[in-house]
Parts: structure tokens; C-alpha cells; sequence
């Protein structure tokens, strides 16, 4: 939250992206980049579920789940790798 992080003095932004998006690391990383000169953690927040009886499921409906649960966070996480070690906070 923007407001507790303030009280600490820890400045906050906010980057709306669609991680499903294979460039969505590297523009995390850029604006990390360009707005603090670093990242010191990484938190992925994003999911999907597909609400319907298991009989019923399609394997796009696990391709897409499986998509945005994992490997939206694997590249996520790759493209901010170099900046985490590097701050030795990650």
C-alpha cells in the first residue's frame, strides 16, 4: 500500500502491465531502472482461474491458467534477475 509505505519513507510507483505479454519483464525492469536505479524485490501478484467444472475444461483453459500462473512469472522474474543480484537485496 502506497499511503504505509510513505509513513515509512519508502517511495512507491506503480506499473500496470499484462506479464502474459513476453515483454512485460523487461519493461518492469526498464522503468525499475529508469525510476530508482535498481530493484530490490520482485513480487508477483498476477493469476487467472478458470471457474467450471473439471469435466468441462479445454486444454486452452489450462494453457491460458498455466500461462499467466507460471510462466508469465518465470520470464517475469528472468528479466529482473540481473537487477535483484545486484542490488544483494533480492
Amino acid at each position: 500500500d502506497e499511503a504505509a509505505a510513505a509513513l515509512r519513507g519508502a517511495r512507491v510507483e506503480t506499473l500496470a502491465v499484462d506479464v502474459t505479454d513476453p515483454g512485460a519483464g523487461h519493461a518492469i525492469a526498464q522503468a525499475a531502472t529508469e525510476t530508482f536505479g535498481r530493484a530490490d524485490v520482485l513480487v508477483g501478484n498476477a493469476g487467472a482461474n478458470r471457474r467450471k467444472p473439471f469435466a468441462e475444461t479445454t486444454d486452452a483453459d489450462w494453457a491460458e491458467v498455466s500461462e499467466a500462473n507460471v510462466f508469465a512469472h518465470l520470464r517475469v522474474a528472468r528479466a529482473l534477475l540481473p537487477l535483484l543480484e545486484a542490488s544483494g537485496q533480492g
